[in-house]
C-alpha cells in the first residue's frame, strides 16, 4: 500500500510540474523592426516578403543575456540574431532569454 501511494504521489508531482513550464523556442533570423525604448523587436521567419511580414515579435527583460552586443540598443534592422525565448503564459508575449548577434548588416558609412 505504501508503494502504491508513493507512486501516485510521484506521478502527481510530475504531472503538475510539466504544466508549470512555459513554452520555450529558439528563433534565428533578420531583425525587421526594432524599438529599444519599448524593449521590443521582430525577427523575420523566412526569406520572402510575406514570411518576413509574419515575423516573430519579442520583448527583452532586465535579465536578458546578450552575446556579441551589450544591449538591444546596439542592434539595427537587418542584423541577424539567434534568440532563445519563452512565452509568458499571462501576456502571451515571447520574452527573449538570450539574444546572440550572428551577423551585422553592412551599414552605409557615407555622410
Amino acid at each position: 500500500m505504501k508503494n502504491h501511494l508513493s507512486l501516485v504521489l510521484v506521478f502527481s508531482l510530475l504531472f503538475f510540474q510539466v504544466g508549470a513550464f512555459a513554452e520555450t523556442a529558439g528563433f534565428n533570423g533578420e531583425i525587421t523592426t526594432l524599438d529599444p525604448i519599448s524593449g521590443s523587436f521582430q525577427i523575420a521567419k523566412g526569406d520572402t516578403a510575406e514570411e518576413k511580414e509574419k515575423g516573430v515579435n519579442l520583448i527583452v527583460l532586465k535579465d536578458t543575456v546578450y552575446n556579441g552586443i551589450g544591449s538591444l540598443g546596439e542592434l539595427r534592422v537587418g542584423d541577424e540574431v539567434a534568440v532563445e525565448a519563452q512565452i509568458n503564459d499571462k501576456t502571451k508575449l515571447w520574452e527573449a532569454r538570450s539574444v546572440n548577434l550572428v551577423k551585422v548588416k553592412i551599414r552605409d558609412t557615407a555622410l
